[in-house]
Parts: C-alpha cells; structure tokens; sequence
C-alpha cells in the first residue's frame, strides 16, 4: 500500500484510500505494473503515448544489446571484438543519441 502511494496510485497510504486518476488507469491495465502504466500515463499527458507504450514494453523484457562479460569471454581480443559490434549495434539503432530507449524505439 505505501509503493502505491508513493507512485501516486493512492491518496493516501492507508488500506482504504480511494484510487487516484492514475490507480484508476492502472486499474485498467492489470496485467501491467504501476510504474509502467505511470509511465504510459505521462505518456498520454505528454501527447507521444505510441513512445512511452513502447518503452514500457521495453522495460518488461530483457535488454536486446546484450553486453559481453569478461566472465564468460576470457580471450581479451574476443570480447573487445564483441564489445565493438554491440557498440555499433545500438549506435546503428540510437542515430547517435547514446540512448537504450531511442535503440528500442528505433
């Protein structure tokens, strides 16, 4: 109840609390976390709700740039030459901003 409130889907942070407009649109949405219909809500308010529906999505799933690991790469030239490739993956995708959202959007 008080993360409820504190993402403003609750007046108030006591179990009776009625909804705000956001617990409202939420409510609608149950298959998705609060955060993510916020996100979607701001969205809409902001006039680019088709952007923030999709970096909602984005958030749900595993980020698609993968990132090598000295871990599970040990040859040093390897993982640089992985590195460079996924460097140019998500410049490729981002038009240069530097930016997982824009990669995803694009």
């Amino acid at each position: 109840i008080r993360k409820l409130h504190a993402l403003g889907a609750l007046a108030e942070a006591d179990e009776g609390a009625p909804l705000t407009s956001l617990g409202h649109f939420a409510a609608q949405l149950p298959s998705l976390p609060v955060s993510t219909a916020r996100l979607i809500l701001c969205g809409v308010m902001c006039g680019c709700p088709l952007e923030a529906t999709m970096i909602g999505a984005s958030l749900a799933v595993q980020d698609p740039f993968v990132i090598p690991s000295k871990l599970y790469i040990k040859q040093t030239s390897e993982l640089l030459l992985q590195l460079s490739d996924v460097a140019a993956s998500r410049l490729k995708f981002d038009c240069g901003a530097r930016s997982s959202h824009l990669s995803t959007l694009n």
